[in-house]
């Protein structure tokens, strides 16, 4: 079981709730982005496995997570890229909007790397 945020239209956090019901449900919850860049300022990108459940055999950001609860977008982000990655770097927040499409339904904080 992954526990999330469970946010309302202004990320105000209303409780925790698990990624499957989340997914399953539509209910907005947490989520983020990493655009890793290298010295050159070119992006990287990953491409999505033809088997993932969601958005299968699409592009990607560097890195997309879910920000689980009990932890910062900022935490989140920098466990994933180092997950993701193997890469430990200091990640700089840009924003934040919502996503709606079907199943996801989230807050995404959006971060650049180097």
């Amino acid at each position: 079981m992954e526990m999330l945020y469970k946010v309302d239209r202004n990320d105000r956090v209303l409780g925790k709730v698990d990624r499957s019901i989340a997914h399953k449900e539509g209910i907005l919850h947490r989520s983020g982005i990493v655009f890793l860049f290298n010295k050159a300022g070119k992006v990287l990108v990953t491409y999505r496995s033809k088997e993932k459940e969601t958005f299968p055999g699409r592009y990607d950001a560097s890195v997309a997570f879910h920000v689980k609860y009990g932890e910062t977008y900022k935490e989140a982000a920098e466990r994933e890229l180092e997950e993701e990655t193997g890469i430990r770097a200091k990640v700089h927040y840009v924003g934040k909007f919502v996503h709606h499409d079907e199943p996801e339904h989230e807050f995404v904080a959006v971060f650049v790397a180097e």
